[in-house]
């Protein structure tokens, strides 16, 4: 794709040809007990009448596609609970990810109203996954079921579908003022928002430091967001990375070149994926699972996302370069590498320093030496100056978003991941003996 192009447009021949059965088999399996409680099966067909709007799908086939998957999986759902009943619910419900009290609630439903049950069910976000199960143990007739159930689905595909398409006419329209990749990082700044505020105030899984995380993410995503949208339209920084490159060509002098070229290829994400290695096998040695698990998911992940943006934008590097490099410029991986493994070091050991000034010496030189690692791309000619800042931004969501989820998970099975961790910690002992 070419820089002009529409990364959007690329992947409408695969939905054209893909989307309407990742559609159908998403209402049905979101109709099963235990997977419909885990896939977004409802979300899948809200995207679907997105795309409706941005002419990609036909609307009566979307809706009747939806319908159509939705009563099936319902019919497998129905004829499981209709075979085996109540004990088996009783037995299997926590397998199948279904709480009792939903269910209870569920099955006075049916005894009092056994049509409008299978309406709200199917509407419902939380009973949608079981209301066909809990309706075939509790007798409901087939046919009886079956038209409810035929009305309740096309009701629900059409209300999803609907959802979906007056979003793609905001997305239009807000598109139009303040660019489509704006419009998408908001989306995403919203729903990282509203979990992180939903999920403290019902589980408490932060901490006051972890706001600033989150505002720190946002940020990030609002920066790399901003670029991506001017590499597109050509607007506001890429003037400056054009004048950039023409002018750093004053700063060259032969001693200061490989002085430069040495500080990039010593700080080459390769380099740094080793050193990283490195420093599992000391968090291995000392027990630190957390920052093991954060370095690994940090650096290896952030240096996928930063080769996969390259491959999706495939923005050209700058011309007459000090040295060679080949493949996309956008963003810059030794960036991204770089600001996510310094800043692991400074998360991971500021704290271990006694002295106020041996703290500040330590987070001083890291913040250096990325910089230096970082603005030598630049002064080589092989990356725009927008490359570095992106890289930065990518790196710093990235890792941001890592820690927040990590504290969740910790918060949420604290008690399961000591007994893991326990384990881990006895069968790397038995290995040393």
């Amino acid at each position: 794709m070419n820089l002009n192009g529409d990364i959007l447009n690329n992947l409408f021949p695969f939905l054209e040809q893909w989307g309407y059965a990742v559609l159908f088999f998403s209402a049905l399996f979101e109709s099963l007990p235990a997977v419909g409680s885990i896939l977004p099966g409802h979300t899948i067909v809200m995207i679907g009448g997105f795309l409706v709007k941005l002419g990609v799908f036909d609307l009566g086939d979307i809706i009747l596609l939806a319908a159509l998957g939705a009563v099936i999986g319902d019919l497998v759902s129905y004829f499981l609970g209709r075979n085996y009943g109540y004990p088996f619910i009783v037995k299997y419900g926590k397998k199948l990810l279904l709480k009792m009290k939903y269910f209870d609630k569920a099955r006075s439903l049916f005894d009092a109203n056994a049509g409008k049950a299978i309406i709200i069910g199917r509407l419902n976000l939380v009973t949608r996954s079981f209301m066909a199960l809990v309706a075939g143990a509790s007798g409901v007739k087939y046919l009886k079921f079956i038209i409810y159930d035929i009305i309740a689905c096309l009701l629900w595909a059409a209300i999803a579908v609907f959802i979906g398409y007056i979003f793609g006419q905001s997305y239009e329209l807000v598109a139009s003022y303040f660019g489509k990749y704006f419009f998408w990082a908001t989306i995403i700044s919203l729903a990282i928002g509203a979990a992180y505020y939903y999920l403290n105030k019902k589980r408490q899984a932060f901490l006051t430091k972890h706001f600033r995380y989150l505002l720190l993410n946002i940020f990030s995503l609002y920066i790399f967001a901003k670029i991506v949208e001017d590499i597109f339209t050509k607007e506001s920084i890429i003037k400056l990375d054009f004048w950039l490159n023409e002018k750093v060509v004053l700063l060259w002098q032969p001693w200061l070149n490989k002085i430069i070229i040495l500080v990039t290829d010593i700080l080459a994400p390769i380099n740094l994926a080793i050193l990283t290695l490195l420093l599992l096998a000391f968090f291995i040695y000392r027990k630190r699972w957390y920052y093991f698990i954060l370095y690994s998911a940090g650096l290896y992940g952030g240096l996928f996302w930063g080769h996969l943006f390259k491959i999706v934008i495939e923005r050209s590097r700058p011309l007459g370069s000090l040295v060679v490099e080949t493949g996309y410029s956008f963003p810059s991986e030794h960036t991204v590498a770089a600001s996510i493994f310094f800043a692991l070091l400074i998360y991971s050991f500021k704290d271990s320093f006694k002295s106020k000034l041996a703290k500040d010496i330590f987070v001083t030189a890291n913040v250096v030496i990325l910089l230096l690692g970082s603005l030598s791309r630049v002064y080589l000619k092989v990356h725009w100056l927008s490359d570095v800042i992106a890289g930065f931004a990518l790196g710093l969501f990235w890792l941001t978003l890592l820690i927040l989820i990590f504290k969740l998970v910790i918060q949420l099975y604290k008690d399961k991941l000591e007994i893991v961790e326990k384990k881990i910690n006895e069968f790397i002992i038995n290995l040393g003996k």
